[in-house]
């Protein structure tokens, strides 16, 4: 709703002689941008001092960081405002293009002239910057005492910072300086100013106009708004050929480009319930505890199917993004990954189609390695992820039909043994797969006669009379300690299961995979079967040529 103030661009000169009185209420919140304004406010001064104001309530923080000793490029604060608009109208038009409410984040505007944001000029303690990846922690620093000394100034939870840059003024070579990092963590987006950081140059054909870096800076300022790098389908309509979170930032300023580079969907769902774009005040970032009680993977000839039902306390989940991120895919590696979104349900469901013409060439080739990060979006902002999925492939197509169920009933366990072994380490021996305890393990051994240990490992369970089972469950081993990455790596990749009446003449079932999450993971059949002992034969893990295993069932 735009509101009486963004319309006030005059000067006091112009009421004389008028009675006019402007009451104008804003929305409160823990940052309060609210106050009532009156006739009192315009007169006795000529030209009054900036008086900064949202309809929001809460709004982005903009700080311009600048060494001791050295000023701002001249005219920052007109020509970022014309930076951080242009921002606002852009996000706002990618929101509604995918049908969510179109909507601006919140800045703060002087009242007088509502073409001028409020930046925060921050001199800094030191007569240049730090030195690499100190610069951040001593820009934050900075930032985080001025907000502690005037915490009347903080409008939002997320702080735009630009930096002043060096070098010759132009986009082109606007950061030849490496002290300055260009990245968007934590709620900070560390940016970089230049004198022709101007939007007069937008798609006006010139090369201050082509290196102009107001969509680099926009991918940084959306790190900041928790928007991880992803990319273009590649089945993409040809008004979208570059994505602003891969390598479409440095190309929004060409005409060339006009209309063609955006943001994804996935990239709107996590905007959508971001705080700063929020009309109304609520809790958000409240960190609600979830868990996939329930989640299916599966594929045919052309799509990938997604089914997943999510517990939730606290704040109910919005939207899942899906993202499929070939190998490599860890940070700054993700450029490259393709998504999909949809929203849960108000039981807390969610299903997904994923066309596989979405995906590139690259992909799909065979035992091309794909990182499935599941991104959920909670209704107060929160955005979790789920990263521990992966698969290959081949023909085209996924290796990998996985089925996660925390509801269903496993068999009593009571009357079964582990008759068979290939080997075991002292402490971690066989039993522990049968124990109901996850926090136990089998590890195969390591020590003394670590060649025994070694991958393909196999061990046979007697289940103590011939059972119908309709499935078979596992339990990796359980991960711990974060600086440890030794349990990962033993993790069991792909798998083989066998079924007997005998112990003699064996029936395989297939080759199966199982993935790096801590969560029960089963494997279900088609129709019942019929047996009393099973063989599983651990082909791989991931990393490791010895391997771990903390529980097994059947249902």
């Amino acid at each position: 709703m735009k509101t009486l103030l963004s319309t006030i661009t005059f000067r006091l000169p112009h009421l004389i002689g008028a009675v006019i009185l402007f009451t104008l209420c804003y929305a409160c919140s823990e940052y309060d941008t609210s106050e009532t304004l009156t006739y009192e406010h315009l007169k006795g001064t000529e030209d009054p001092e900036p008086d900064y104001r949202s309809d929001m309530p809460y709004n982005l923080n903009v700080v311009y960081f600048y060494p001791k000793g050295t000023q701002p490029h001249p005219k920052y604060q007109k020509r970022l405002s014309g930076v951080l608009t242009f921002w606002q109208e852009y996000l706002a038009d990618e929101l509604g293009s995918y049908g969510y409410e179109r909507r601006k984040f919140g800045l703060l505007r002087d009242v007088y002239n509502d073409s001028l944001v409020k930046i925060i000029p921050i001199e800094g303690q030191y007569e240049d910057y730090r030195s690499g990846s100190q610069n951040i922690k001593y820009i934050a620093e900075e930032v985080n005492a001025y907000f502690a000394e005037h915490p009347e100034e903080k409008a939002g939870p997320h702080t735009a910072i630009f930096q002043r840059g060096t070098g010759n003024g132009s986009g082109c070579d606007f950061n030849p300086d490496p002290k300055l990092f260009f990245t968007g963590i934590n709620n900070l987006a560390y940016l970089i100013d230049y004198e022709k950081l101007d939007m007069k140059y937008f798609r006006n054909g010139t090369t201050e106009g082509d290196c102009l870096k107001v969509g680099s800076n926009m991918h940084e300022l959306l790190h900041s708004l928790n928007v991880p790098h992803d990319r273009e389908r590649y089945n993409d309509p040809d008004n979208f050929r570059e994505c602003i979170m891969s390598g479409g930032g440095g190309r929004l300023s060409r005409q060339e480009y006009a209309g063609k580079v955006h943001i994804t969907k996935a990239a709107c769902a996590i905007l959508d319930k971001n705080q700063i774009f929020q009309t109304t005040a609520s809790p958000h970032y409240t960190s609600p505890e979830f868990g996939l009680d329930n989640f299916e993977f599966t594929s045919d000839e052309e799509n990938i199917y997604i089914k997943a039902h999510l517990v939730a306390t606290g704040a109910k989940p919005a939207h899942l993004a899906v993202y499929h991120d070939k190998y490599p895919a860890w940070v700054n590696n993700d450029y490259d990954a393709i998504n999909w979104t949809t929203a849960f349900d108000e039981n807390g469901n969610a299903e997904l189609t994923m066309p596989l013409a979405g995906f590139y060439p690259d992909m799909r080739e065979d035992w091309a390695f794909i990182r499935l990060k599941l991104r959920i979006v909670f209704e107060d902002g929160t955005l979790e992820s789920i990263d521990n999925f992966g698969y290959f492939m081949l023909n085209g197509k996924p290796l990998l039909d996985m089925h996660l169920n925390e509801t269903i009933n496993e068999m009593d366990k009571s009357d079964w043994q582990v008759t068979y072994i290939k080997s075991e380490q002292a402490g971690k021996g066989k039993e522990n797969l049968i124990d109901n305890d996850r926090n136990t393990f089998w590890h195969s051994e390591w020590w003394g006669a670590p060649q025994i240990g070694k991958i393909p490992q196999d061990f046979i369970v007697d289940m103590g009379a011939v059972k119908t089972v309709n499935g078979f469950t596992f339990v990796q081993r359980q991960q711990t300690d974060p600086n440890n990455s030794g349990p990962l790596q033993v993790h069991i990749k792909n798998y083989t299961i066998e079924i007997s009446n005998d112990q003699t003449n064996w029936t395989k079932m297939g080759d199966y995979s199982l993935q790096q999450i801590q969560e029960r993971q089963i494997r279900t059949f088609a129709d019942p079967l019929s047996l009393r002992y099973v063989r599983i034969t651990m082909n791989s893990t991931y990393n490791k040529d010895v391997c771990a295993l903390a529980e097994f069932g059947a249902f």
